[in-house]
């Protein structure tokens, strides 16, 4: 007959006292890697997203204020063309 000297372990089972110590191992060499890995990523694409929302806002802020300076001179253009008209009238 063959005998199996260590217990076949599950992975839903608690390890027994002997086997703890390969716990913390094996928390050390996958789990934490792992945990360190995704975070860098969620922080990567986050800023990523912060970034171009950024560039939107600044688009966005830049268009409005090319409509509002070319609006502004216009206006002010036309002014000068209407005070100019009055003053050539005004001398004859």
């Amino acid at each position: 007959m063959i005998s199996i000297s260590a217990p076949i372990m599950l992975s839903h089972e608690a390890p027994v006292e002997s086997e703890r110590g390969n716990m913390y191992f094996y928390i050390a060499r996958e789990v934490l890697p792992s945990l360190i890995l995704f975070s860098v990523a969620f922080v990567s694409l986050g800023l990523v997203t912060l970034s171009l929302f950024f560039v939107w806002y600044a688009g966005e802020q830049g268009a409005m204020l090319a409509r509002l300076s070319t609006e502004h001179h216009k206006e002010s253009h036309y002014e000068f063309k209407k005070d100019r008209r009055k003053q050539c009238l005004d001398t004859d």
